[in-house]
């Protein structure tokens, strides 16, 4: 009886799938699921041996071979992601994407692709800097909302999708609107705009629609929240282990705000354990029933998505060959768990690489699909996914120019400049300088000293300031500066009246400060800094700290600087011969005096215990307990 009752079932979901049009051949349905994987291509050889191993493959796809010409057609592959070693000058560039285009279309679909990037801006760009604009990142827009409101978040995404779209990229995985709430989060950190979900909502919200007026299709990531984790998904697999109540009111918060206030039209999934959210299990590729990440997990993407808060777009996977899912599950259970769970584009499941994996791609096309079949609700959910890619894929259909006419598009578009000065606005608009008490007095400075991390970086920020001021400026690498016999002397720092050290993220190794004491570890950079910091300060020298990308260094360096100065990144480039740093340029602008900071910072800093500062710091620093 119980049987029957299966077997009714499951014809009347097949009956209703044939009703509303869905697969009625193995070849339909393989080119339905084609249409749900984006692939990455970052490397091909073509002459490698089948058992060699791929990750040996180091030979950049710059053009398209015939052989993934082919297999985009053959296959109906949904989609390509380029990265940076894909992608050298516009002429290249266009060229590339107009013959995947070109390639798709000789599919049986006839579908246009996905082609997509991770141009977030700040840390992560895929662009060549000599050919594109570089912003700031998400945490400099945060630090411009005080002042400026969404305008930055707005300009920046409308920047980047003009750029984009006149390459010939139709999709970019950004903006992130995780809630940085961990200080200690090795992987979003500055690519949060805020640790408020109601600031990170609203400027989120802002870039996705300045992106998508573009013609971009944009990606708010990565669902339900990746801002309170210490482990990052590329190497391990996070759990998030807050309760139902503070999931929802901080990392879900900015999805449910931003899909209530735009159109959005992609959400990506994060390779997290919520056990608050979804505690049921899946085995992994090891016989073993771990908690359920959010990328497998119906639950979140289906119950929490799409029911609650009612996204009816398109869910793509975060890249599934990240160690969050790629140490636990196999290529194919990867897709089939994340399709189950009602996930609508798998990114990423295999690397192609030599010949030999285009063949596991077709095999895992043919595995999927024979599963499919076997299982009606999942068979069905095949169709209604694909017939939402190819709903947003209609707005992507367009007549291909030729090369030549897409390049004189692109060269008055990209890095034009207005889109630099837009990227030198931001820089400026988002420092954040911040005194223990008053501003010490610069005037009487005559010689300044600055190390840096990197000597080129020391040197342009040297010859900034002397562009501005009457000082006698000097530089230095933080390596040359702590190294010789005597690590901790500096005759430069003896002599100057100003010293300026900046560096990035990274804790101290050795705690004690005392220069005279021999560390008990290597000395890493943030070590390097603070104990020139000392020594300026020992020496009666005004100090002035530079924090280069992430805020959360302050700890180090609390007592050890007279004024610290807030940039949330470090980016410097080269434009032919002269190297380009619309950074330093505005941190130059506001040690000179010639310009105040007026960002303020849009997170809490610090790691230890907390208490408010007195003197007057921006909204939200506080310093630690003395």
């Amino acid at each position: 009886m119980m049987k029957r009752k299966i077997g009714a079932l499951a014809l009347l979901a097949l009956m209703v799938a044939t009703w509303l049009g869905y697969p009625k051949s193995d070849n339909l349905l393989k080119q339905q699921i084609g249409q749900k994987i984006i692939l990455d291509i970052r490397y091909f050889c073509p002459d490698m041996d089948e058992d060699a191993d791929s990750d040996d493959c180091k030979t950049p796809v710059t053009h398209l071979p015939d052989i993934l010409a082919d297999t985009i057609r053959d296959t109906n592959l949904g989609g390509i992601i380029l990265f940076a070693e894909n992608l050298e000058t516009p002429r290249q560039i266009i060229r590339l994407t107009t013959d995947l285009q070109q390639a798709a279309r000789g599919s049986s679909s006839g579908l246009p692709l996905f082609i997509s990037i991770d141009q977030e801006g700040g840390n992560v760009v895929r662009l060549p800097n000599e050919y594109s604009t570089t912003f700031s990142g998400n945490m400099a827009v945060g630090a411009t909302y005080a002042q400026h409101g969404d305008k930055f978040a707005r300009l920046v995404g409308s920047t980047l999708g003009r750029e984009l779209r006149t390459l010939g990229i139709n999709v970019n995985h950004a903006p992130s609107v995780d809630v940085n709430s961990n200080p200690d989060n090795p992987v979003i950190n500055v690519r949060a705009f805020s640790d408020r979900p109601e600031t990170v909502a609203q400027l989120g919200a802002a870039m996705l629609e300045g992106m998508q007026q573009e013609g971009i299709i944009g990606t708010i990531k990565h669902f339900p929240g990746h801002g309170d984790t210490r482990v990052d998904s590329h190497s391990g697999l996070p759990v998030v282990t807050h309760d139902k109540a503070r999931i929802m009111s901080t990392d879900i918060e900015p999805f449910r705000r931003v899909l209530q206030q735009t159109n959005v039209q992609m959400v990506m999934t994060a390779h997290i354990q919520f056990p608050q959210l979804d505690s049921s299990t899946v085995v992994n590729k090891y016989g073993q029933a771990i908690v359920r990440p959010a990328t497998l997990s119906r639950e979140i993407l289906t119950g929490v998505l799409r029911n609650k808060l009612g996204f009816e777009g398109l869910i793509i996977s975060d890249a599934l060959d990240m160690d969050g899912i790629a140490n636990f599950f196999t290529p194919v259970e990867a897709v089939i768990n994340t399709f189950e769970a009602g996930t609508d584009i798998a990114l990423m499941p295999i690397q192609i690489r030599k010949p030999a994996d285009i063949k596991s791609f077709r095999n895992l096309l043919d595995y999927v699909s024979k599963r499919m079949i076997e299982e009606p609700e999942a068979y069905a959910q095949i169709a209604r996914s694909y017939q939402r890619i190819a709903t947003v894929k209609e707005q992507l259909r367009s007549s291909i120019p030729d090369v030549d006419s897409k390049l004189a598009s692109a060269e008055e578009i990209l890095a034009s400049a207005g889109h630099r000065a837009i990227e030198q606005a931001l820089a400026q608009a988002s420092l954040v300088e911040w005194s223990s008490g008053d501003r010490p007095d610069l005037s009487r400075v005559n010689r300044v000293h600055v190390v840096f991390p990197r000597e080129e970086d020391a040197a342009y920020l040297a010859q900034q300031l002397a562009q501005r001021t009457r000082w006698q400026v000097t530089s230095d690498s933080l390596r040359n500066a702590t190294s010789g016999e005597n690590p901790y002397s500096g005759a430069a720092i003896a002599q100057a009246d100003l010293v300026i050290v900046g560096n990035n993220y990274q804790q101290l190794n050795s705690p004690a400060l005392n220069r005279d004491t021999a560390p008990a570890v290597p000395l890493n950079r943030a070590d390097r800094a603070a104990r020139l910091l000392k020594l300026a300060g020992d020496k009666g020298k005004t100090r002035v700290y530079v924090s280069l990308g992430s805020p959360y260094s302050i700890d180090n360096f609390i007592g050890l600087s007279d004024i610290q100065i807030f940039t949330f990144n470090e980016v410097s480039y080269h434009l032919g011969a002269l190297r380009q740093s619309p950074t330093l340029e505005a941190v130059a602008n506001v040690v000179s005096g010639r310009v105040a900071a007026e960002g303020q910072l849009p997170v809490n800093p610090l790691h230890s215990q907390l208490v408010e500062v007195p003197g007057g710091q921006p909204p939200g620093i506080r310093a630690a307990q003395p």
